[in-house]
Formats: C-alpha cells, sequence, structure tokens
C-alpha cells in the first residue's frame, strides 16, 4: 500500500487512510506557482491557474471544460525532476493525493498540512461531510476528470481555504462558516436545493452549473452571516416551463433562482456581488431579503414563469427585495420570455424613512436594465431606473444578443461593472446588458 507523499518523496505508510501517493519525480515539478487563469463560463474552458497542475520536465498546464472555471496548471519552478524545498507556510503544496472511490476522502482532508492537491477518482464517493479544515494555504480538492467523480452530497464547515473544483453532485451542496473558500466548475443537480452558503466571508462561487427540477424551492441560497462573498459566470436552470399554482396576496412566490437571505437584526448579508450569472425557468430570477451593499449587475434572468396572485391578474416576478440597504440593481436582463405580463418588482416592510435617508436608492432599479413595465407596490415608488431598456430582446439560443439587439453596448460601465461576460469575453469600453456580450 503506498501512503501519504512527503516534501521530500518518501512515503508514510498509513493503512487508516487508503488513499494513494501520486508523487513522482516529475509530479514535484508542480510545487511551482502559475499565473491567475482566465476562467471560463459555463460550458466552456479555461487554460491557466494557480496550482500544480500535471508537469512534465518543469512546467506544465492544464485545461478544464464543461462549466470551465479554473484550470489548474501553471508553470512550475522545477527543473529536471528535482524538488525545490517545502514551503514552511504551505507544507503540502504541490503534492497529490489520489482517491478512488470507496476510499475516505474525509480521511484524505483529514491528513492535509495545506497545499496539497487531493484529486478523486472516477465514480461514486458517496456523500462527504468535512469540517474543521484550517489549512494554512489553498488546498484543493478536485476531480481527476472533470465531472466525473461524482458526490450525493457535500457539506463543508468550519474551514478555511478550500477550493473545491469539478465535482459532480447529485445533492446539496453545504457551505457553512468558512472563510477563503472557493467552488469552481461543479455540475450540479438537486431536486431542490443545488448550493446554500450559510454564514462565512470571502466566498467564491465561479462558473458552475445548477440543475434545480423542483420549482418550489430556490436553487442557490445565500443565508445568513455571509461576508464578501461572489457568485459570478454561473448558469442555474429550473424544471420546465409551466403554470404556478396561486399564491396569496402578499406572499413572494415559492421558488426560485438566487435567494439572499439575512438573519434578523444585525447579522445580514454584506458585500455580496451577483454577476454574469444566467438564470432560466424558474418562478422568479432572485429574492433579496435583510441584506447590506448588494450589487446586482450584468446577469440574465430569462424564461420566468408565471406567478397568480389572485384571481383576476397574473405577473411574472424577476426581484422580489425585502427590508435591503444600499443595494444596487444595473445591466440585467430582466424578462419573463413565456409571458407578456408586467414584470413587478416586488417590496414588502420599506419604512418611507429608508428611502428619505438614502439607504435605498431611489430608483431601485439603478440603471440600464433591460425590464418590462414595473409597476410600484406597497409604498414603493422606485421605477425601471434611468436607462430603462424594453422591447425585443433579439438573443440567440445560447442567450447572446444578436447584431441590431438593443442590449449591445448599451450597458452602463462603472468601477463595479464585471471586466469580462458569463464566457469570460472581454466587455471593453461599452459593455452590453445581460451576461453574455455578442
Amino acid at each position: 500500500m503506498r501512503g501519504l507523499c512527503l516534501p521530500f518523496g518518501s512515503c508514510l505508510l498509513a493503512s487508516f487512510l487508503a488513499i494513494g501517493c501520486s508523487q513522482s519525480p516529475e509530479d514535484s515539478a508542480d510545487d511551482g506557482e502559475g499565473g491567475e487563469g482566465e476562467p471560463g463560463g459555463a460550458g466552456g474552458d479555461a487554460e491557466g491557474g494557480a496550482g500544480g497542475g500535471e508537469a512534465e520536465g518543469g512546467s506544465g498546464g492544464a485545461e478544464m471544460g464543461g462549466a470551465g472555471v479554473a484550470g489548474m496548471g501553471g508553470a512550475g519552478e522545477g527543473m529536471g525532476g528535482m524538488m525545490a524545498a517545502p514551503d514552511p507556510n504551505c507544507p503540502g503544496k504541490g503534492m497529490k493525493v489520489k482517491v478512488m472511490a470507496g476510499q475516505s476522502v474525509a480521511a484524505a482532508l483529514m491528513a492535509s498540512k495545506g497545499g496539497e492537491i487531493i484529486e478523486l477518482g472516477d465514480g461514486d464517493h458517496g456523500s462527504l461531510s468535512f469540517g474543521s479544515g484550517n489549512f494554512p494555504c489553498e488546498t484543493m480538492l478536485r476531480a481527476e476528470n472533470p465531472h466525473k467523480a461524482q458526490l450525493a452530497s457535500l457539506t463543508v464547515s468550519d474551514t478555511k481555504n478550500l477550493h473545491l473544483a469539478s465535482l459532480k453532485t447529485t445533492g446539496t451542496v453545504t457551505i457553512e462558516r468558512t472563510a477563503g473558500l472557493k467552488l469552481a466548475n461543479f455540475q450540479m443537480t438537486a431536486d431542490k436545493v443545488c448550493l446554500r452558503i450559510k454564514s462565512g466571508e470571502n466566498v467564491v462561487i465561479e462558473g458552475n452549473t445548477c440543475k434545480n427540477t423542483d420549482k418550489s424551492s430556490y436553487a442557490v441560497h445565500v443565508l445568513g452571516d455571509v461576508k464578501k462573498a461572489v457568485v459570478t459566470r454561473n448558469l442555474i436552470e429550473g424544471g420546465p416551463y409551466e403554470r404556478a399554482a396561486a399564491v396569496a396576496e402578499g406572499a413572494p412566490p415559492p421558488g426560485g433562482g438566487f435567494l439572499l437571505q439575512g438573519a434578523t437584526g444585525k447579522q445580514r448579508l454584506d458585500g455580496v456581488v451577483i454577476s454574469n450569472n444566467v438564470v432560466r425557468s424558474f418562478w422568479n430570477g432572485i429574492l433579496l431579503s435583510q441584506t447590506n451593499n448588494v450589487d446586482v449587475v450584468n446577469n440574465t434572468f430569462i424564461e420566468m414563469t408565471t406567478t397568480i396572485w389572485d384571481q383576476s391578474k397574473e405577473r411574472t416576478e424577476n426581484v422580489i427585495v425585502i427590508k435591503n440597504e444600499r443595494l444596487r440593481i444595473w445591466n440585467n436582463v430582466m424578462h419573463a420570455g413565456h409571458t407578456a405580463y408586467t414584470i413587478w418588482l416586488w417590496l414588502v416592510g420599506h419604512r418611507e424613512e429608508h428611502n428619505a435617508t438614502n439607504k435605498l436608492p431611489a430608483p431601485l432599479l439603478h440603471s440600464h436594465n433591460a425590464v418590462a413595465k414595473v409597476e410600484a407596490r406597497q409604498g414603493n415608488h422606485g421605477g425601471t431606473g434611468a436607462n430603462a431598456i424594453t422591447g425585443t430582446l433579439n438573443l440567440d439560443e445560447s442567450w447572446k444578443p444578436r447584431a441590431g439587439s438593443p442590449l449591445v453596448g448599451a450597458g452602463l460601465k462603472n468601477a463595479d461593472t464585471p471586466t469580462v461576460d458569463f464566457a469570460g469575453k472581454p466587455r471593453g469600453d461599452k459593455p452590453s446588458v445581460g451576461a453574455l456580450e455578442p
């Protein structure tokens, strides 16, 4: 049995782990760190990235397809099979540990000293629950072959500096009380919730696909005391189009793409960015409640179904806002797709002094959103915002605007507007509205 690789290439026999040791003189060239890679949007490819990809003769690169973020290549500093001295601040940097289906993924994570690349072999790895991983530097858990390693569910809690990449999940992924966590290039499928983030800081969710087959729930939850999170370049899809059941007046629709909800009191979401995502075929696109400093920018919310608010009217909900402060919404496509009904911006519980003290922007839809007519409800006087875009979107089958679309070059550029789109294409000085450039 092979053991866990140590920095100098020896192997520690550790029968309780039952995991493979894959470091070789060639692998040792991976100890170098490459530059930042260009992540691809869902369905694309990506090259580059930090960390030790497969390398030969001292430098290497890797490509990862599918949702296409986080290539793990990069130039190594090793030369001719010689191994660099270990980094005392990152003891396991560049070492690879391979875990086959049926072996313990949790044991490999528990044995990590920080910096290792733990690769899961093809097949079903069951459910994984892991906590208290205080890694001193970025440690990676990824599929050896993108989306060929599968988890029934995944829970990570009380953990720092963990990068999760290229896995396939068939149940809910739960991330709670983490810091410096990145989740990229996942293929997630769930009956109800694909991803749930509960408290934490400096969390990045990038380039994943999520298929939620039950419209009665929200596919992606960001909940509780979450600080500084970025959710970007993800494809979030609901079930097939269907008419929604009747919902009581004054109640939000039962499900949708994103649910951003802080706890009561001081535990609000703070500093969350939702950008460059495509969200399609839900009852509504995004619900925001009890948040501070949230930006919703350059997303495409498309093909939302209808919700019956009373027996005489049908409406499509695209953005629902409840008790938020300093919320900015710009450069988004917010269209129903299946119906010609008005999109309502639905607000609950806003006090008039919020508008009076400018805690809540007026209008709420900041600028340059592609919307149908927006009706004010329950005391909100927001409206469509500046430079609203209405009319036919003229999108192709991949949700890109065609030539002549009113979305092309019509977006607002400011310091917080994304510099690339869903697929990684530069936006330039005249960004388009929505997740994709033409």
